[in-house]
């Protein structure tokens, strides 16, 4: 696959392909945490993906998509000191802000910047 460019139509879904337009109404709200990015983000996915549930089925009463059954597979990491030192870091900042966020009543309309904290 190319680098992508400027030009680049990367999700190959006009106008939220070209990466200009991606950027102005995705990407830099999402950067400053504008809480309006993720309906924007909700908008573009509704528009390009089709939603379907495992019990959905067609006219004929048939599953619409057969999926196999679900597998959970919990893996437990050992970190190393270091890395356990960041993770650490992390995970009180993010808990600070959120407290933060929480008793000044403003958690639910930061949701944006509290997944962007969890995503780290």
């Amino acid at each position: 696959m190319p680098p992508l460019t400027r030009n680049s139509h990367f999700l190959r879904l006009d106008p939220w392909g070209l990466y200009s337009f991606f950027r102005s109404f995705v990407t830099i709200p999402f950067l400053n945490q504008d809480p309006k990015a993720i309906n924007v983000v909700q908008y573009i996915l509704e528009s390009c993906l089709l939603r379907r549930e495992k019990n959905m089925r067609d006219k004929d009463g048939k599953l619409v998509v057969d999926l196999p059954p679900k597998t959970v597979d919990v893996q437990v990491l050992q970190f190393s000191r270091s890395e356990r030192a960041i993770y650490k870091r992390l995970e009180d900042t993010a808990k600070r802000r959120f407290i933060e966020l929480d008793a000044d009543g403003k958690a639910m309309s930061n949701y944006t910047s509290i997944l962007a904290m969890l995503m780290k």
